[in-house]
């Protein structure tokens, strides 16, 4: 069975590639926005708390709205790529023709501008992949456990009330406006002086440019001469400096239980 085109309204081979093409270069940025959009989102709301100097609450909001901006951003780029992909096959565009009055100047001034805000996600998501898994938990549901007559539960110590979040736990073993500095003996570790080993990490209960508590990660640098270096971060923005994670919390209680990293 053949089909004969008598009014030549199909789309060339030419026009079917380039339609295709235009939303495969889209998906590309698409997806590269979303894997980047919670640590631009959260490296937002650590410098609105650096700079701006708002309350912990108001930054988690402003990391969450940045969050939600970005995938905005990102539903933008694939419908304009879409439309574009349409407009090669059909002759219309449909958010051009059907939303801006046929505004071409319009239309690509918003599809400009919705790839430029996307590649500054990219870069500051790239930036700051650490702070995504630094996000603090918020939760203060009541984990459950089978508490045993000695105060502890068959998973390890049983959480008091204050103790059920990773901020909690923190805030619970560390003193207030003092630090706790773990130690490591790996020889993939040393210090500044050329030491093996040294302090890879620290907690702190109290505000560390809007995070608090807070926990300096470890930094580890390599010389041209191949010695290592390794001494903790001091800045949020590029994830030296961070909300607990559960690694985090993990070692500080292998630290004060076990007597790890002494």
């Amino acid at each position: 069975m053949h089909f004969v085109d008598e009014n030549g309204h199909w789309p060339s081979l030419s026009k079917i590639i380039k339609a295709a093409a235009t939303v495969a270069v889209a998906a590309v940025a698409v997806t590269a926005i979303v894997a980047t959009a919670g640590a631009a989102g959260a490296a937002v709301g650590v410098a609105a708390g650096m700079y701006l100097g708002v309350s912990s609450a108001t930054a988690v909001t402003i990391s969450t709205a940045a969050t939600v901006g970005a995938y905005a951003v990102a539903g933008g780029i694939g419908a304009t790529a879409l439309s574009d992909a349409g407009e090669e096959l059909t002759g219309t565009n449909v958010i051009r023709d059907g939303f801006m009055g046929g505004n071409q100047e319009l239309y690509d001034t918003v599809r400009g501008g919705l790839y430029t805000v996307g590649a500054g996600y990219m870069a500051l998501g790239a930036d700051n992949c650490g702070l995504s898994s630094g996000r603090q938990s918020t939760s203060t549901t009541p984990q459950k456990s089978s508490k045993t007559a000695s105060g502890y539960s068959k998973n390890g110590n049983y959480p008091k009330p204050g103790e059920r979040t990773l901020n909690g736990y923190v805030k619970s073993k560390v003193e207030p406006g003092k630090e706790i500095s773990l130690r490591t003996s790996s020889p993939g570790f040393n210090n500044n002086n050329g030491n093996v080993g040294g302090v890879f990490k620290r907690f702190g209960n109290g505000s560390h440019a809007g995070v608090s508590p807070h926990v300096h990660q470890p930094n580890v640098n390599i010389a041209p001469n191949g010695n290592v270096y390794g001494s903790v971060g001091s800045k949020t923005v590029n994830g030296g400096v961070t909300y607990p994670t559960p690694k985090d919390v993990k070692q500080l209680y292998e630290y004060i239980e076990n007597g790890k990293y002494h």
